[in-house]
């Protein structure tokens, strides 16, 4: 309703009732009169100038305020991306999509930890790895934490290039 969703605004701004009634210019009264009442009963003009003054569409204060209404917070980033310039909204836009892309693909398929061999001992030169069985341990990894710690210089072969270092 419209009082309660008043009141949530204010707080996450952190702004007085008493003070938005000054600065939208209608008596304090007046809103701590919606808020108690938090019915959908409000003069429109009244509506509109509170809308103005939060930088929130008009949308808002309508509907039932549960599932699919957006927060204040996504608002205000619509409000931020409308300011912005066309160079700025393309980029910003294709930032989204690609995360998006991320979050659908890592939905499809769930990341699983990687189990390596951990060697006690370490190979000699000119020596093989000890043989499996012999002298290791299996160690579970992130998924991910191979790829952060050498982006660039491990590559599907597991060796190294020259111009890596």
């Amino acid at each position: 309703m419209i009082g309660t969703t008043l009141k949530n605004l204010l707080d996450e701004r952190e702004i007085k009732v008493n003070e938005f009634a000054r600065q939208i210019k209608v008596p304090a009264q007046t809103l701590y009169s919606i808020i108690r009442r938090d019915n959908m009963k409000i003069d429109f003009e009244l509506l509109l100038r509170i809308c103005d003054a939060l930088h929130v569409p008009l949308e808002t204060f309508c509907g039932t305020g549960s599932t699919g209404q957006p927060t204040p917070e996504e608002w205000e980033t619509l409000w931020k991306l409308r300011r912005l310039d066309d160079h700025g909204r393309f980029v910003t836009l294709q930032l989204l999509d690609a995360e998006c892309a991320r979050l659908q693909a890592a939905q499809r398929q769930p990341e699983r930890n990687k189990i390596i061999p951990l060697y006690m001992t370490p190979a000699a030169a000119g020596y093989a790895s000890p043989a499996l069985g012999d002298d290791y341990e299996d160690y579970e990894v992130a998924a991910d934490s191979y790829g952060a710690l050498y982006p660039r210089r491990f590559h599907c072969t597991g060796q190294t290039r020259r111009d890596d270092f």
